[in-house]
Order: structure tokens, then sequence, then C-alpha cells
């Protein structure tokens, strides 16, 4: 089921990303819907020294979701179903049982006569609104009773106008050559693209903020319109970065230090990432006052504390992970109980 026509054709999301580098095979593929999917049935692992378990493992099942076991198409009998899609942060740099996903899942299905629950982690790496759209409607057949969307505040606006651009929706005007220079010098920085880099381009190019803003506005309201048409519930959740949670918690000598090697390559200042929170606030106010239902991880992440993030790339750790699923669950369980 395709909502807009116009979101059909190769090209319109650009070249998927690849993890073939330092010998792991690639486990994205191309998808006509999507933009860019899980192959199913992958197993990698690499090493990871920050995680407790020394090495993340990568599994896909049958339908490439991030799940160590196969999904059917129909629902078990008298279960409910749940799809959460979201970019690289719910895709998981942990192992399967580990993301907020699984454990929500099994925080469900461990209350005494209460109907099974799946959670399908739909995450994939390098996503954006317009993907999720995608992700929706690929796996719509499913027997849906929620979506959940996570929306990341640190590049998810970026991703939207990479795409809308790439549609024709949005025109992006021509980069200088610094920064140019400073992109080049920034790729394969990983924390650099969890937040610096989208501050970076709305920097630039200050005009580009309410366009980015109305176009996932436009993307929430076609899933919205698929949530109907399926008959299934949509909770819209927005996940802050570690610059937002972590850095103000930091000593001037660890804020200076991280500055250097993640702000001053691309010349931006602290207060240059402002702009992230600023647009996410801004969003989450269009989103309630057209009546969505939303939830902002901010304040939960911010109250519990400690290292919700990994120090080498920026996503969400094991106890981010933990964390999430812990602020999830009471408003996924009232959505459910509506079932």
């Amino acid at each position: 089921m395709i909502s807009d026509p116009s979101r059909m054709g190769q090209g319109r999301f650009g070249t998927p990303p690849e993890l073939s580098r330092g010998g792991r095979a690639a486990y994205i593929a191309w998808d006509p819907t999507a933009g860019h999917v899980h192959l199913p049935n992958v197993r990698l692992s690499w090493p990871w020294p920050e995680y407790q378990r020394g090495k993340v493992k990568l599994r896909t099942n049958n339908l490439g979701l991030r799940r160590d076991v196969d999904t059917e198409l129909r629902p078990p009998d008298g279960g409910l179903r749940v799809l959460v899609v979201g970019d690289s942060h719910v895709d998981g740099f942990v192992d399967n049982d580990q993301t907020f996903c699984q454990r929500l899942e099994e925080q469900f299905n461990q209350r005494p006569g209460s109907a099974p629950v799946e959670i399908l982690n739909a995450g994939v790496i390098t996503s954006g609104p317009h993907n999720y759209v995608g992700h929706v409607e690929r796996f719509f057949q499913l027997g849906l009773d929620l979506v959940v969307v996570v929306f990341y505040s640190g590049n998810d606006f970026l991703n939207t106008v990479t795409t809308a651009a790439l549609r024709g929706v949005i025109e992006v005007p021509p980069r200088s050559p610094e920064y140019l220079a400073q992109v080049e010098r920034a790729l394969g920085v990983q924390p650099v693209q969890q937040g610096p880099n989208q501050a970076r381009l709305f920097t630039e190019f200050p005009e580009l903020r309410e366009q980015a803003l109305a176009e996932v506005q436009k993307q929430m309201r076609w899933l919205r319109y698929l949530a109907v048409k399926g008959d299934f519930e949509l909770l819209v959740v927005t996940l802050p970065s570690k610059f937002e949670i972590e850095w103000p918690t930091w000593s001037a000598p660890q804020l200076a230090a991280a500055a250097a090697d993640y702000l001053e390559v691309l010349g931006l200042q602290r207060s240059d990432l402002e702009v992230n929170r600023q647009l996410t606030a801004l969003l989450l106010t269009a989103l309630r006052e057209d009546d969505f239902a939303v939830i902002d991880l901010t304040d939960p992440m911010r109250a519990a504390g400690g290292k919700l993030f990994w120090d080498g790339d920026y996503h969400l750790s094991e106890a981010g992970h933990a964390l999430v699923a812990q602020a999830l669950f009471t408003p996924l369980a009232e959505r459910l109980a509506r079932r």
C-alpha cells in the first residue's frame, strides 16, 4: 500500500548505506517502498569495547526485523502486535535482547493473564521520516495494533531535508567551499552525525528550518492516514541526543575536549546545537496541536542521569535502551488496552 505515488521510484531516497567496511558484509538493501531495509536472516558481529558483552551481534529475522525469532504474517491468536520504526538508535547498537523493543516485549509478556504482545523492531540505520512512512507501508499487512514512530532530534530534520531535496520538494542552496571542506573532514566521525552535522546545515541555511519542520509534519500526517486505513493506534516519540542529555552534566575540561573533537571540525559552537532542540520543541507543539499522541523522552532521560549513550558513536547504550523501555511501557500499555 503506497499512500503517496510521488514517493515511488528509484532515487527518491538516494544510495542506501552499506556496512561493508572493515571486512563486515553489507546488510542493507534497496527497497522501493522504504528506501533501504535490513536484509533478512543476517548474522553479524563486531567488537564494541564499551559494551559489557564486548561485541555487538546484529541479527535479523525472516522479514529483516531486528529480532531473534521469525515473524508470521498473522499475529498469535488473541495477541497484540506493535511495530516500532526509527533510525539507528532504534535499530540498536546492542544485541537484540537488550534493545528497548525486546525489553518492552518481555515486560508485557511477564504480566499474568495478559494477551501476548509482539514488539517488532523495524528500525534501520540512516533512516528518516520518509523512510518511517515506507516501513509502515511495507509491514502494513502484519495485523498491527500500534505503530510507534521514534523521531531522533539529532539528525531526523537533516534526513528529511536530504530526502525531500532528492524528491524535488525542497531546494538546498549550493554549499560554500568552506562548508564542503568541513563536511569532508567530518566524514566517518560518528558523533558528528548525531547532532552537529544537522546544526551545521541549519546554521548555514536558516531558511530551511521552517521547510524541514513542515515536511516532517507532512510525513507524520501520512502515518496518521495509514493508521486510519489500517485501524491501528499511532504514537510519536521524540528521542533527544547525547548532546542534549549528557553534555550539560560534564565538566568544563570534558566539554572543551568534546567540542574540539566534534564541533570545531564544522566551525560550530555549543550554542549552535540549540537549533536541534528548538526545532524538536516546535515539532512537538505542532503535533500536539494537530491531535497526535506524542511523548518526549527528554525529561525522563535527564532525570535518570548516567551514561545513556555510548561514548564511541553517541548511540543509545544498553542503559539507554533500558530507560527508554521503562519510559514507554505505561503509554504503550494504555494504548494497547483499548484494542
